[in-house]
């Protein structure tokens, strides 16, 4: 098969590799002058600025991102666990929201503040949790479970719909 990447970030640049690897034929097209997305730096007035990511979640055993930096061999980084009961915090309008590592614990902090949701935000996460079981076959999305109908589903119209 033939594949078309728009975008040389990070996604782009691992997508290309995973399929080239499985003896896909890949392009990849980027329309800035460097590579890499948001993982680069800038100058602005003197001022050196990164935009790279600066957390990652999910790499425990078992989790999408474990299995990606495994196959990159980026697991050998210096990567440090953050809190896995709080790794951000939104604040909106004078209350404050929790994201927890991990699926359940994911769902569970949220239903915390939105405990109507809760079956909601457990069938987000299980969707989630199937999306990254149809993403180890990243070549074949006709034996993904990641396919027809949720495929044309907006991901805006999915939520929108769930909640």
């Amino acid at each position: 098969m033939r594949f078309i990447i728009i975008g040389a970030g990070l996604g782009g640049l691992e997508c290309g590799y995973l399929l080239s690897k499985q003896g896909h034929e890949v392009c990849v097209l980027e329309q800035g002058n460097q590579i890499g997305g948001c993982l680069q730096t800038f100058e602005r007035h003197g001022q050196r600025f990164d935009t790279g990511f600066h957390y990652v979640g999910g790499l425990g055993e078992g989790e999408i991102l474990h299995q990606l930096f495994s196959e990159f061999n980026l697991l050998n980084l210096p990567w440090q666990q953050l809190d896995t009961e709080c790794f951000d915090e939104i604040f909106l309008n004078g209350e404050h929201f929790v994201f927890a590592n991990g699926y359940e614990n994911f769902a569970e902090k949220l239903a915390e503040s939105f405990p109507a949701e809760r079956p909601a935000l457990l069938k987000y996460v299980s969707l989630l949790k199937s999306s990254q079981e149809g993403l180890a076959d990243l070549g074949n999305m006709a034996s993904s479970s990641v396919t027809g109908e949720l495929l044309a589903t907006s991901a805006f119209q999915y939520l929108n719909d769930l909640f």
